[in-house]
């Protein structure tokens, strides 16, 4: 066009567009030099003012064309005009176009051939005549005035990508910000979800009506952003303001609170919204602000505002990648969120620098949009439905990857990167408003039937990856295949936003009300989707019915679009009601193969006794014909044996146990966590009342549905007081103290129990127990290091004045602290006095037993953890870093705190061949070794005779023993153990109870053990030579094979299980059942004699697979398969070194 020619482009005003069914836009081109070209289109006379250059307007009408000074400049003085006279007979204020028909009067008007140009009289500079085509009509009455740049709007979508960087670092710290105040729970949870996304609802609805009025929307952008910086770093003190409302109003109760009231649910919304609707409103009002300047022409709506859409999407992806994996291990919690906020600052700046390239346009009341009416209950539908999705394969996908913060990170990040490509693709085709319909409705059938065809497939996921050589487990391939699996659902529902946008968006002009519209609708419903597939879709209808429920509001909506749009569309309609046929004729059954999978590795065997999809978490229980296993989102929690299996003592007992060992006086006693009931079934019974906390309904509802069949039901017990609820946001409310309180939270990496492993928790707790209470912490050994477990003592140091830390059997780590001395050489003896039957669960008979399974004591604890960082809410290990390897604790556990081992403190006064024998019996004769080596020459020849007499090396163990008489003749454990190794030892200086087992052992003859019964009755459980005495009177039962005998051989094997495990006593308890019937018994017997065969000889292997042949079908084929593997490998393996090296 040359320079001295115009394109104008007519908007109608109300009356006009009211009054003509045509298009309400027409161009009109004026050319000082040239004729313009009349448009047939229209017959009515209309107006047109016309900003030019922000200072001058033009004003045409039938009659005249006025120049004068602009709305966007307040006039001086009388402004200069000029006046032309160019026919007459038409309303002033109205345009006659140059080659329409007559006016109302009949006259016809003369064209208008060309404008001449102004006079010098004027003032009226010759450029204020170019209207550029660039400049189009945003609002009515006004034509933009800033360039329509590529390179401004490559900056505005970095500047959107950098805003949605920051808002995913903001919305993962905030998230757990709040869980320090209100908790896990899922009613907490969802309350921090609904104020964060309706906040960005209220903004984007607030901006539906505000952002078309901004004359400057770019610098009103930036402001936003700079207003969102400076409210999060306000936001940790809003946090504490209301924590202490919080516990004004509803703290200090007099009981643990269960499932919280309504009061607490309403403070819980009120709070979470006072505190983030403030921020969350100003981001979601960017989108329609930018939408306001990026738009400039109709088919630009859906293309711009998806591109916009992608961009913050795209930024999310960023922003959570970077806090998961970077900014929250390197920087902690809080410098995460300023980092956020320069980030912010840095958008602002970038916002204000480019407003000051676009000169402000003409401020103009809101239109409202006048698109398709469906469209917005649709897209809320939509939107409620996506978020269900992102809920329900969240929760799929955890089986395999975990619940750790780098694993939701990674599973968010692959949602969102299919929501920015379907938004970007969709953007290039959302041009018109029939192009956006359709699309719509593609979108939907796409959203649905994508999502019925990876869930039918996520069955074959683990098989896919063994094809493919990786680990289905492993973060990056498994995130790889999630990704894969679910990219083209992920796409479909990015892609509907910008369809919905333009089916609602007029014109230009609508834009940014559209976009605002349409993004709260959508947010709305999102957090619809949220509550509704936690609370109720997922709990009720399981993971196949929510799905299939999903999917076919995702083809109602495209029947919607098929039927509603214009035009109509009858193929699409038929499409989406042949693919709810599909649905509702083929369901998806459920995952089971993908449920059994474990993030640990491997899989699960055996049948659902129980599975549920619960509101915080998925808990199955598979029964594998040796028990139960209970898992929570497929990761394990405990295996509960049914009635009838050998005692199997394990670390959970001790949790319960310790506090009172400690303390006898211990009345009452919280308990963090159900799991399968073993901590609780320990509860020593001269406590006098616990309280359990779980966080998961259906963690006891598993508990339940084998309580007839198990061992016991510890739910049953008369002193518990159950509640529901997440432990810290209970704990915040509570008021009343205990004297113990045991934690035992599932697998510190996870999100809902790694808060429960720092500073701040162990302060809170530490302000629960009374004066002199004791607090026990569990973690499991294979999942910390060294760098973790110094952290972690460090934290519970720092808030308590004495801690030690034990390590049961089991694999386990018990860290105990209190603010009293903890010395369990004065207590223990006390407490097993009182109620020996309840310790002897966890073969606790001594003192030794205890000091036996003590790593560090408290100058141990500082030694071990001195220069380390405390795990803290701000920076927490757990969270953040990637989980340990599933290797051997040993590997690194016992080089690290062998310089600080507390045995040699107690050895003086401890019973050293009791210790030893538990110290091996434990597998660490290492540690006994060590213990040795910084003993006096007497005592450490008792320590190593102990030790070579519990390996079977009788020579090693007779020189040892003679050493040690020789220089200490008065040592009468040392005489016992070679009267027990040598056939030859003088036994006249010898209790005569003892002289009874060594002669009944060196006689061989069962007849000398019955014939010495009474004597050998005398042993109890935890005396030096009990083991040999029962082992002697369980033999000679067996060989008279009475009833009566059986039955009293039974007896004893169960006393002897509370102090070994020893395979061949499980062995004389699988030959004692199968003589009485009980073949159920004995093939349990056999079952836990393989669990432990690397400690069995060859030939006891051998017995218990002759015997198993002889019993019939085993309860599970896992048994004897196990059991065939035993006595193989036993068969195969060289005998035992003498000395371990290394524990």
């Amino acid at each position: 066009m040359p320079p001295s020619c115009a394109t104008w482009t007519r908007r109608s005003t109300a009356a006009s567009s009211a009054a003509s069914s045509e298009s309400p836009r027409s161009v009109y081109s004026l050319c000082r030099n040239a004729p313009t070209t009349p448009s047939p289109s229209r017959s009515r006379p209309v107006g047109l003012r016309v900003e030019v250059d922000r200072s001058i307007a033009i004003t045409t009408s039938a009659a005249r064309i006025s120049i004068g000074p602009g709305p966007s400049r307040q006039r001086s003085g009388a402004g200069a005009a000029a006046a032309v006279a160019a026919g007459g007979g038409a309303a002033s204020g109205k345009l006659a176009h140059p080659a329409r028909a007559s006016h109302k009067s009949g006259g016809t008007a003369p064209p208008v051939r060309r404008i001449a140009t102004p006079r010098s009289s004027t003032g009226v500079p010759q450029r204020a005549f170019r209207v550029y085509r660039r400049r189009q009509a945003l609002g009515p009455g006004r034509v933009s005035s800033r360039p329509d740049e590529p390179m401004t709007f490559a900056l505005l979508l970095a500047c959107f990508f950098l805003s949605g960087f920051s808002a995913l670092l903001y919305e993962t710290a905030w998230t757990r910000e709040f869980a320090f105040v209100f908790g896990t729970s899922e009613l907490a949870v969802v309350a921090v979800l609904a104020a964060y996304m309706g906040g960005l609802a209220l903004g984007a609805a607030l901006a539906a009506r505000l952002a078309p009025r901004v004359r400057r929307p770019v610098l009103a952008y930036g402001v936003l952003e700079l207003g969102i910086a400076l409210w999060a770093l306000a936001l940790p003190s809003a946090i504490r303001a209301v924590s202490a409302l919080y516990l004004g109003w509803l703290g200090g109760l007099d009981a643990l609170p269960e499932t919280l009231g309504i009061a607490t649910h309403v403070f819980h919304l009120v709070g979470a919204f006072a505190v983030l609707v403030p921020c969350t409103a100003l981001m979601g009002a960017t989108l329609p602000l930018l939408a306001n300047h990026a738009v400039t022409r109709d088919d630009q709506i859906g293309s711009r505002v998806g591109l916009l859409y992608a961009a913050n999407t795209t930024g999310a992806i960023a922003g959570t990648i970077a806090a998961a994996f970077a900014l929250l291990p390197a920087l902690g919690l809080r410098q995460t969120v300023h980092v956020g906020a320069a980030v912010n600052a840095l958008v602002f700046a970038t916002a204000a620098a480019l407003a000051r390239r676009a000169p402000p346009g003409t401020a103009a009341p809101a239109p409202r949009a006048s698109g398709v009416p469906w469209i917005l209950p649709a897209i809320a539908v939509s939107g409620a439905v996506s978020f269900g999705y992102e809920v329900l394969w969240f929760r799929l996908f955890g089986q395999l990857l975990g619940g750790s913060t780098a694993a939701f990170s990674t599973m968010l990040a692959s949602f969102l990167a299919g929501i920015a490509l379907g938004s970007a693709a969709a953007s290039r085709f959302a041009k018109t408003p029939t192009a956006a319909s359709l699309g719509f409705g593609l979108a939907q059938i796409g959203t649905g039937i994508s999502a019925w065809l990876a869930f039918r497939a996520a069955n074959r996921l683990p098989a896919w990856a063994s094809a493919l050589g990786v680990s289905v487990n492993a973060l990056a391939p498994g995130a790889l295949l999630a990704v894969a699996m679910l990219l083209p659902l992920t796409i479909c529902v990015g892609s509907t936003f910008p369809f919905a946008v333009r089916l609602l968006a007029r014109d230009a002009s609508d834009a940014s009300a559209a976009s605002a519209r349409v993004y709260a609708w959508n947010t709305l419903g999102s957090i619809a989707g949220a509550i509704g597939a936690g609370y109720f879709a997922l709990p009720w209808l399981g993971f196949a019915g929510a799905l299939v429920l999903a999917a076919l509001v995702n083809l109602a909506l495209a029947l919607v679009a098929g039927v509603f749009g214009r035009p109509r569309r009858r193929a699409l309609a038929g499409a989406a009601a042949a693919a709810s046929l599909l649905l509702i004729f083929a369901p998806a059954p459920r995952p089971d193969q993908l449920l059994r999978t474990s993030p640990l590795g491997g899989s699960y065997t055996g049948s659902f006794t129980h599975f549920a999809v619960g509101r915080s978490s998925t808990v199955a229980l598979l029964d594998d014909g040796t028990g139960w296993r209970l898992t929570n989102n497929g990761l394990p929690e405990s295996f509960i044996r049914p009635a009838g299996y050998p005692l199997e003592p394990a670390a959970a007992h001790w949790l319960s146990m310790l506090p009172v060992l400690l303390r006898p006086d211990t009345a009452q006693m919280l308990i963090i966590g159900l799991g399968a009931g073993m901590t609780l079934a320990a509860v020593p019974s001269s406590v006098a009342s616990i309280d359990v906390i779980e966080l998961e309904p259906e963690v006891v509802a598993a508990n339940r549905a084998v309580s007839d069949r198990a061992g016991g039901d510890p739910l049953a017990d008369p002193r518990l007081s159950l509640r529901l609820g997440d432990a810290r946001g209970a704990l915040v409310l509570a008021g009343r103290q205990w004297d113990a309180i045991v934690s035992q939270p599932s697998h510190p990496w996870t999100s809902g129990a790694s808060h429960l492993y720092t500073r701040e928790f162990f302060a809170l707790v530490h302000s629960r127990l009374r004066p002199g209470g004791v607090f026990v912490q569990w973690i499991g050994a294979a999942f910390v290091d060294a760098n973790r477990l110094r952290a972690l003592l460090a934290a519970q140091a720092g808030e308590f004045a004495h801690v030690q830390v034990y390590r049961p059997e089991g694999g386990a780590i018990v860290m105990v602290g209190s603010d009293a001395p903890l010395d369990v050489t004065a207590t223990a003896a006390q407490a097993i006095a009182r109620t020996p039957r309840d310790f002897a669960a966890a073969r606790i008979h001594r003192t030794e037993d205890v000091l036996a399974e003590l790593a560090l004591d408290d100058d141990g604890v500082r030694a071990f953890a001195a220069g380390a960082r405390a795990n803290s809410d701000d920076r927490n290990l757990f969270a953040t870093s990637d989980r340990p390897s599933q290797k051997s604790p040993r590997a690194w556990l016992e080089p690290a705190v062998a310089q600080h081992d507390p045995l040699i403190a107690y050895a003086t006064t401890a019973d050293l061949a009791q210790l030893t024998r538990r110290l091996y019996a434990d597998e660490r004769p290492g540690r006994a070794q060590r213990l040795a080596r910084q003993l006096d020459p007497a005592r450490r020849q008792v320590v190593l005779g102990w030790l070579a007499q519990s390996q079977q090396l009788p020579e090693r163990a007779r020189a040892h023993f003679a050493d040690a008489l020789a220089a200490d003749p008065g040592a009468d454990s040392a005489a016992i153990g070679l009267a027990l190794v040598d056939p030859k030892a003088d036994l006249a200086q010898l209790p005569e109870r003892a002289r009874a087992v060594i002669e009944a052992k060196r006689a061989g003859d069962i007849s000398a053990a019955r014939a010495r019964d009474a004597a050998l009755a005398q042993w109890q459980p935890g005396e030096l030579l009990f083991p040999d005495a029962a082992e002697l009177r369980v033999r000679w039962r067996l060989d008279v094979g009475g009833p009566g005998e059986l039955d009293a051989a039974m007896e004893i094997v169960e006393s002897l299980l509370e102090c070994t495990s020893a395979p061949r006593i499980l062995l004389y308890r699988a030959e004692i059942a199968a003589r009485q019937g009980k073949s159920r018994v004995a093939w349990f017997s056999l079952h836990a004699l393989s669990e432990g065969g690397q400690r069995a000889a060859p030939g006891v292997a051998q017995r218990g697979l002759v015997l198993a042949r002889q019993l019939g079908a085993p309860p599970s084929p896992v048994i004897l398969a196990k059991l065939e593997a035993t006595a193989r490998r036993l068969a195969a393996a060289p005998p035992p070194r003498a000395e371990a090296a290394a524990d």
